[in-house]
């Protein structure tokens, strides 16, 4: 995360909107981190490393996008009251590989006959 983000909500018919600002949780990243195409292969293995808890400058600014991602959804659907502790949630669960796990799960349903 590089930059702010509008984030628009609607609720009973009443739009709001804030900016989303990655610097406030901790998360901004360099935006010269994107500065090349990825083939699939290489994106992927990314999000594995990501999802496996690795905390490399190689996937720093992908892992940081993960976690602003998740927090803000975990907000949204209000499984937290803050984007604050939906970053704290996320990072744990990296930490604890709980996305590898469920990506592994969802690898056997397909190799299953």
């Amino acid at each position: 995360m590089h930059r702010g983000s509008f984030v628009f909500t609607i609720k009973n018919g009443d739009i709001s909107s804030f900016i989303l600002n990655p610097e406030a949780y901790g998360l901004h990243a360099d935006e010269r981190m994107l500065n090349k195409p990825l083939s699939a292969e290489r994106q992927a293995q990314k999000i594995e490393a990501v999802l496996s808890g690795e905390q490399s400058a190689d996937v720093e600014y992908e892992r940081k996008q993960v976690i602003m991602n998740t927090a803000l959804r975990y907000y949204l659907f209000r499984h937290c009251p803050t984007i604050e502790e939906g970053v704290r949630i996320a990072e744990r669960q990296l930490k604890e590989k709980a996305g590898l796990a469920t990506l592994n799960k969802w690898r056997m349903s397909f190799t299953r006959q």
